[in-house]
């Protein structure tokens, strides 16, 4: 019998991956991780659910190669971090019909790259590399697709259950610009305040925070987990280091 191995269709899976993110709140908790992970101290986020834009500005090193920035898996980050897939802005992807991504690199680097769904199909993408600029960071510019719904909790009301919003505990500054029926809001989404009880993971810090009564959530690399069928084995592993 011959050696048997897992195999991965390549142009069956690049197909597939646009249907594996449907969610707006997730794309753009998606891209405030990348942006944090790149080294971002701010990244500002424009929603204009008018026009069905949105447009990001992170002030991160940049991105030198675009061959490896639009290849799936391929992060560039290192296997200790908590779901290093590499899929960040294909999140994205799924829910736009057209998305243009500038990068500038203080090295000299700048390049900027268009993408629509038939890229998904095998079409190429169409690449233009640009002057020096003098700045660095990511830029991004999508337009959602009719059918995509713009849903997220950008911000808590009062007292809620379950006090987050899209940005998680990402220790990097939000700056969000919000238009919707021809108003325009502008402001600051501060981090969600950790708590001070954790366990180190070989993976990173796992943190537990209690909701109230017996309810609580895990956060992972700043990220609130939602695999609710691993917290009874997660507090466990954080009681027993704590004794």
């Amino acid at each position: 019998m011959p050696e048997l191995a897992l195999r991965i269709d390549e142009r069956r899976l690049l197909k597939e991956i646009p249907f594996l993110f449907q969610s707006f709140e997730e794309a753009l908790t998606e891209l405030v991780q990348n942006a944090y992970r790149a080294g971002a101290k701010t990244i500002e986020l424009a929603v204009d659910h008018d026009a069905r834009t949105l447009q990001v500005a992170d002030d991160g090193p940049g991105a030198q190669n675009p061959e490896a920035f639009l290849t799936a898996g391929a992060t560039g980050w290192t296997d200790t971090l908590v779901e290093p897939a590499g899929l960040g802005l294909f999140a994205l992807l799924g829910l736009a019909s057209d998305v243009a991504i500038e990068s500038s690199s203080m090295d000299g680097s700048h390049w900027r790259v268009r993408l629509a769904p038939s890229c998904f199909d095998g079409a190429p993408v169409a690449f233009e590399e640009l002057p020096q600029a003098g700045w660095a960071g990511l830029r991004i510019a999508a337009q959602l697709k009719p059918e995509a719904r713009m849903d997220a909790k950008f911000r808590i009301a009062g007292y809620e259950y379950d006090q987050r919003t899209f940005r998680h505990h990402y220790p990097l500054t939000v700056l969000l610009t919000e238009t919707r029926m021809g108003k325009t809001t502008r402001e600051e989404i501060p981090p969600d305040p950790l708590s001070d009880t954790y366990v180190d993971t070989p993976v990173g810090r796992l943190y537990r925070q209690h909701l109230g009564g017996r309810d609580l959530r895990l956060i992972s690399e700043h990220r609130v987990l939602s695999a609710h069928n691993a917290w009874h084995a997660f507090n466990q592993a954080i009681d027993r280091c704590r004794r």
